[in-house]
């Protein structure tokens, strides 16, 4: 993920400033970009109870939900709204 958000390392961290407002839009936009096809994910938390812990590997992302393929070969439509990943 370091890589992906073109980071810094630790090291040349030192006297950054993580509130930095700039910094934290920067971090934030490269987030909302990167393309999550792929990624596992699992929900932690959401308004639709029955969601949570629904987990699977990410094969479409639309602008309000992610396709995941569950472990069962099933797929399964997360909507992304009042959902925490």
């Amino acid at each position: 993920m370091t890589q992906l958000l073109a980071l810094k390392s630790t090291e040349q961290q030192a006297g950054l400033d993580t509130n930095d407002c700039a910094t934290q839009t920067n971090i934030c936009s490269k987030i909302t970009k990167a393309d999550l096809s792929g990624a596992h994910t699992k929900v932690v938390n959401a308004v639709n109870k029955t969601l949570i812990g629904e987990e699977g590997i990410i094969v479409r992302e639309t602008t309000r939900t992610f396709v995941i393929i569950k472990p069962d070969n099933e797929l399964k439509v997360l909507l992304k709204e009042g959902s925490v990943f």
